[in-house]
């Protein structure tokens, strides 16, 4: 494809499959569901499917190598599937980027997770600390209440100054 050319690409169909609480599916089952209505709702089969783009969190799964449970309900089987150990929008945009590429025509992306499968607690331990291994006991709630800390101090400081600023313009005021 030439600089000066244009490609447009449409995402035709969408399926989800939840989320559900306590949901007794296995991962399959769950994105088997999300593909027939994508495919239904594209008007496809897994015939009009050049490739496949799969996203999924090991960890989220407690799973190794998650994406292998599903390679048989997206189609993969004999076709190019890339796995992307990341979310969802990082495996559109490299769907998107395959199609540009002139590589496919049609790509399926699915992305799933089903957290309920591991240790919420160990897998944010985990995540704050991936390279020793050496939990340190900073967690995504610790994370979220820093995050809060931080907004509420920054709205005192910011009300201290525009306090500060209306005090000096009160006293320019008075001395004019």
């Amino acid at each position: 494809m030439s600089k000066s050319s244009s490609q447009n690409v449409l995402v035709s169909g969408v399926g989800t499959s939840g989320p559900v609480l306590k949901d007794p599916r296995s991962i399959p089952e769950i994105v088997l569901e999300a593909v027939e209505v994508a495919l239904a709702e594209a008007s496809l089969t897994y015939n009009d499917i050049d490739a496949v783009v799969t996203a999924s969190v090991d960890l989220l799964d407690g799973l190794t190598a998650s994406n292998i449970a599903v390679t048989e309900v997206v189609g993969a089987v004999m076709k190019p599937e890339t796995r992307i150990a990341a979310d969802g929008l990082c495996a559109a945009i490299h769907g998107y980027a395959q199609i540009l590429a002139g590589a496919y025509q049609t790509v399926l992306v699915v992305a799933h997770s089903k957290p309920s499968l591991s240790n919420y607690d160990d897998i944010t331990l985990w995540a704050m600390e991936p390279v020793y291994m050496q939990s340190l006991g900073l967690d995504f709630k610790s994370c979220a209440g820093l995050q809060a800390s931080l907004i509420a101090a920054n709205d005192t400081m910011a009300e201290v100054t525009w306090a500060n600023k209306a005090a000096i313009r009160r006293s320019f005021a008075e001395t004019g």
